[in-house]
């Protein structure tokens, strides 16, 4: 009987230690949704816990992680991608292909006249060619004479409208004209045609971690379009010539950035080190030169990755130096650029 009352004062009592925990638990609770203000009636051992709930919450939300700030490296990435492969890329190709002058042979639109007569379609032809030699710039030739030339985009832009409308629409047959046809064609093509002007280093890289991508991951999305984005940095970097001529005479031909930095790393690993122990003679130290050359190494296998994932997003800026002037947009066809260009003419 002594043991029945034992066993069943030792179940009360577990009973009330869980149900008196159980209570504290839910006052230690609603005091922390509640705020620090605790009811009068709640006994001490309740502010105590409510307390140390507060103090435990307050130092859980000073230890969460802040907010963290933009990735300008993955923007940078992916604005490359995005803006300058999906969108910028076939432009640029569009532009280089229609740069050319139209000839009527070779294209599909061939020769397609207004109705006027040879003699009218011949002096609207020299009247156009007069006005678009009329607003070139003279340059001194090699014999110390005047000549002719393109210096701007919007002379190129002019002389393509009108030498694009004589050869589709007028079709001149007096060999004067055609001989000047030729001459004013000779100077765009020659003003006209574009030179890389970009990183070697910068394309070297994106080609080399193209080839890494491929090898390591196979054909993927992403390992093609990087290599898009190294199309279009070799693309966009390229600049007509009449342009690169003026940067060559306002700046010179300064060292790019990647350029001097590749080049100071060069310089580094090349550089000899010598110690002398004790006041003795000096040697070459091959152990400092060896680890300088593994850190110089690996500075440039790093930038090498940087550059190489920057490429399309340089090639975004390239194409805004390059190619924001001379935009020949597609919905437009020859008869509205001559338009545009020779209102006066028309």
């Amino acid at each position: 009987m002594k043991k029945k009352s034992l066993l069943l004062l030792i179940a009360v009592g577990i009973v009330s230690v869980t149900l008196s925990s159980s209570l504290l638990a839910q006052d230690s609770h609603s005091a922390i949704i509640a705020g620090p203000e605790t009811p009068k009636e709640a006994p001490a051992a309740a502010d105590t816990a409510s307390s140390q709930a507060q103090a435990a919450a307050s130092s859980d939300a000073s230890e969460a992680p802040k907010d963290k700030g933009i990735d300008w490296f993955s923007l940078a990435v992916g604005t490359g991608y995005l803006v300058g492969v999906l969108v910028l890329l076939p432009l640029v190709v569009y532009i280089n292909m229609k740069e050319k002058l139209y000839d009527p042979e070779k294209d599909k639109g061939g020769v397609d006249l207004r109705g006027d007569s040879l003699e009218e379609r011949e002096a609207k032809a020299a009247q156009i060619l007069e006005e678009i030699a009329s607003g070139w710039s003279k340059v001194p030739g090699e014999d110390g004479q005047m000549l002719l030339s393109i210096t701007k985009r919007s002379q190129a832009l002019k002389a393509k409208a009108g030498l694009d409308y004589i050869s589709k629409h007028l079709a001149p047959e007096d060999p004067e004209i055609l001989e000047r046809i030729e001459e004013l064609k000779f100077v765009y093509e020659n003003r006209n045609k574009r030179y890389f002007t970009g990183s070697k280093w910068v394309l070297g890289a994106a080609i080399a971690l193209g080839l890494v991508f491929f090898y390591s991951m196979g054909i993927t999305a992403f390992a093609i379009i990087h290599t898009l984005g190294v199309v279009f940095y070799f693309l966009s970097s390229r600049t007509p010539a009449y342009i690169l001529e003026r940067r060559m005479e306002l700046f010179g031909k300064l060292p790019g950035f990647v350029s001097t930095i590749m080049g100071g790393l060069m310089v580094g690993m090349a550089a000899k080190h010598y110690v002398s122990i004790n006041g003795g003679p000096w040697k070459r130290d091959d152990e400092s030169e060896f680890s300088n050359a593994m850190i110089l190494i690996f500075l440039m296998v790093v930038i090498a990755m940087l550059l190489g994932f920057l490429a399309a997003f340089l090639g975004v800026i390239n194409f805004l130096i390059n190619y924001l002037g001379t935009f020949l947009m597609p919905w437009k066809s020859i008869e509205q650029r001559y338009q545009e260009k020779f209102a006066a003419a028309a």
